[in-house]
């Protein structure tokens, strides 16, 4: 299980980890002043798995910056990396993006990383972009414990298989989350749906699919 997070955080984006985090984590005091922005956060994992998290404290973003860390702790899911079989500590940059017209509802009370990269426009199968293919479609899914996508399939569509058949595997493969908590603040399973817009275009820089709900 460590391997596939790891293998999926990466391919979540090969960068720093982008976290959204919408209205609804809000720290009271951060939610009054209106406060909005990036806070960059270093995560340390140990080998047996403690996770630390460092943000540069101080400054008006302070209620963002400790609102971070306890965001990601609750919901740990950052493994130590392996090694010749052995775990061994693992560092990871990571983006809290504090917006408060995001809006996470579509994630059944998981939290998105790297939401950017999980279906590109680059990811246009040649056969539909040959013919044209244009529509839209919306997938549904299962997300773990441990922020995994399963059990996807495709809710509705108005285009071709062509299109629509090769998104669910292309999500599972990229798309991790925070999970959801339940009650006791423990993760929890939960459900989601995910909209895109296949629009046709031909100039060299073409909007991503993902309809943002």
């Amino acid at each position: 299980m460590a391997l596939l997070l790891i293998l999926a955080l990466g391919a979540a984006d090969p960068g720093p980890l982008v976290i959204d985090a919408g209205a609804d984590l809000y720290p009271a005091d951060a939610l009054a002043q209106k406060l909005e922005g990036d806070v960059a956060v270093k995560l340390s994992v140990s080998a047996d798995g403690a996770l630390r998290c460092s943000a540069p404290g101080g400054g008006a973003m302070a209620p963002l910056k400790r609102a971070s860390c306890e965001l990601v702790a609750a919901r740990d899911i950052f493994p130590p990396r392996v090694e010749k079989g052995q775990a061994v500590p693992a560092d990871y940059s990571v983006i809290v993006r504090w917006k408060l017209g995001t809006s996470n509802r579509q994630f059944g009370g998981a939290v998105p990383i790297g939401r950017a990269g999980w279906i590109r426009y680059s990811d246009y199968p040649p056969i539909a972009w040959r013919q044209v293919n244009t529509g839209k479609v919306r997938i549904a899914y299962d997300i773990t414990a441990q922020g995994r996508p399963q059990n996807c399939r495709i809710e509705s569509t108005n285009t071709t298989q062509a299109l629509a058949g090769n998104m669910c595997p292309l999500f599972v493969e990229r798309a991790i989350f925070l999970p959801a908590l339940d009650p006791d603040g423990k993760p929890r399973p939960t459900r989601g749906w995910f909209n895109l817009d296949w629009r046709w275009c031909e100039t060299a820089r073409c909007p991503a699919p993902d309809t943002g709900e």
